[in-house]
């Protein structure tokens, strides 16, 4: 999966077990009105949850990159109601 740092987005893929790449909306290039995206995405990043890409030479390579491995082991799944 490839999103912007939705933590709705990040918590599904976790769940779903599928490797997720989080490229940040940034505001310093107008594209969002602050930096919480960037931090959301490097928190995540620090805990292990995510693959992040800042630009897009480091979305290539990490598109490019086989075996990337889901993180949804670490995200406890609701029990069926």
């Amino acid at each position: 999966i490839v999103a912007h740092a939705g933590m709705g987005t990040i918590i599904s893929a976790m769940r779903q077990h599928k490797p997720i790449i989080i490229f940040p909306r940034i505001a310093a290039w107008g594209e969002h009105r602050n930096e919480h995206q960037l931090a959301t995405a490097q928190k995540m990043k620090e805990l292990g949850y995510v693959y992040v890409a800042t630009d897009v030479k480091e979305l290539k390579e990490l598109l490019t990159t086989r075996n990337l491995k889901p993180f949804g082991r670490y995200c406890k799944q609701k029990p069926d109601r």
